[in-house]
Formats: C-alpha cells, structure tokens, sequence
C-alpha cells in the first residue's frame, strides 16, 4: 500500500483538481479517503458538475478523470481493479470452468 503521506497529498491533489473546475458545483466536492480493502486504499470522489448538455458534461468528466488518473499516479499509486475476479481452480479445466470471488 502507498504511504500515507503520498495517499494526503494525492487527496489534496484531485480537492484542488475539483475546485478549480469551474464547472464544478463546489457545495457538492466531496473527496474522502473512505476504508482499506484488502490493502487497497480506497478512495471516494463525489462532485456535481454545473451542465444540462450533455457533451459539455461528458468533456469536464473527461478532463476530470484525466486529472484524477495525473493525481493517483503522480504518488507512485496505481489503481486497482475493485469487483468480482474470476479465478480458476487449478484442478479444473481453465476453459470451462472457474469460481467468482
């Protein structure tokens, strides 16, 4: 897991990525470090962006996302794939068969 002095200052990163959007409603930035999972921090990012087009929405998510992935990576974290993985026994066959966990 990343130290938690890079996990603050990726946090301060994306508060400020979102506030300095101006098509961001500032009163709805919520940005929290939430839980650990598995040794993954996880990370919980919450705004309203300011837009009833839906293009223009799209772009400022986009520009949004692109910053978030500068932030994470810019301390070293890389992100993670959350969910169901499949895994396969090794006594199976790969190809038919295989658990969700």
């Amino acid at each position: 897991m990343v130290a938690p002095d890079k996990i603050e200052t990726a946090l301060e990163n994306l508060r400020k990525l979102f506030n300095e959007h101006s098509d961001v409603i500032e009163d709805t930035i919520s940005i929290r470090f939430t839980r650990i999972d598995n040794g993954d921090a996880i990370l919980r990012l919450d705004a309203r962006v300011c837009s009833t087009d839906y293009q223009e929405f799209l772009a400022v998510t986009e520009v949004l996302n692109f910053g978030i992935i500068e932030a994470v990576e810019s301390v070293g974290a890389r992100f993670t794939a959350l969910g169901p993985k499949i895994k396969f026994d090794k006594k199976m066959n790969a190809a038919t068969s295989g658990s969700v966990s």
